[in-house]
């Protein structure tokens, strides 16, 4: 399988990024797209002291990577395998981290000269877009940051993602879209509840109209995304 990172060009930005979060330099700025909507960031600089004693959970080495053969068959997407159970598990260990970033600083693709690889075309990508939406539809922290550079990290609106279904995503294996389906309808679904057992209920209204959108491309009703309890009384 090819890598993803051959020169270690985004993973050298994550190591600046650390670095400078430990000695109190990196700034946090609202995106362009928050800008806009007279969004302020939300995230402190000061959170950032805790990174002595932080975990990192990167998606690349963190899951078990397949050869070449395994990597175009459904085998990393079978709940039966170790790399299955890793991969739909990555929604559980988006629930658990304190801050979500988005590496994507501007790089050659390493095979492709001329073609940069940016944060536009990491969000065409399916998988990226499934850890960006189960961030969005966290229980817990729904923060995102993006870095495409080592002295600031820009807060994205947390809107974005409700323009790009994961079902309409770049995959390399087209079995994974399907398998996705299920695991997007229950993120949904646990979201849903949530919103509607706080009283959230105009977010709730926002979600449940957005349902046709947020799974287009997976060939389903996107009506059998419900919240049992509560669709009664409010769809």
């Amino acid at each position: 399988r090819r890598h993803p990172d051959p020169t270690a060009k985004q993973l050298r930005m994550l190591q600046r990024i650390l670095h400078r979060s430990r000695a109190g330099t990196l700034r946090v700025e609202p995106h362009i797209h928050c800008v806009v909507h007279g969004e302020k960031a939300s995230v402190k600089q000061a959170w950032f002291r805790g990174f002595r004693d932080a975990f990192v959970w990167y998606d690349y080495f963190s899951v078990p990577q397949p050869w070449a053969p395994e990597a175009e068959s459904s085998q990393h997407c079978d709940s039966h395998t170790d790399l299955g159970k890793a991969v739909m598990s990555i929604p559980a260990y988006v629930d658990r981290c304190e801050f979500f970033m988005i590496l994507a600083p501007e790089v050659e693709h390493s095979e492709m000269p001329g073609c940069m690889l940016t944060y536009q075309t990491w969000k065409q990508r399916g998988w990226c877009r499934l850890e960006r939406v189960a961030r969005a539809l966290s229980p817990n922290k729904t923060h995102m940051l993006l870095v495409t550079q080592a002295s600031v990290l820009y807060e994205i609106g947390p809107k974005q993602w409700l323009f790009d279904p994961v079902g309409e995503g770049d995959f390399s294996a087209p079995a994974d879209r399907e398998r996705l389906a299920p695991v997007l309808a229950s993120l949904l679904a646990r979201k849903l509840q949530a919103l509607f057992d706080e009283g959230s209920i105009g977010a709730y209204q926002l979600l449940m109209a957005r349902r046709a959108v947020l799974m287009r491309g997976f060939g389903i009703d996107h009506c059998s995304v419900r919240a049992p309890s509560c669709v009664g009384s409010l769809a």
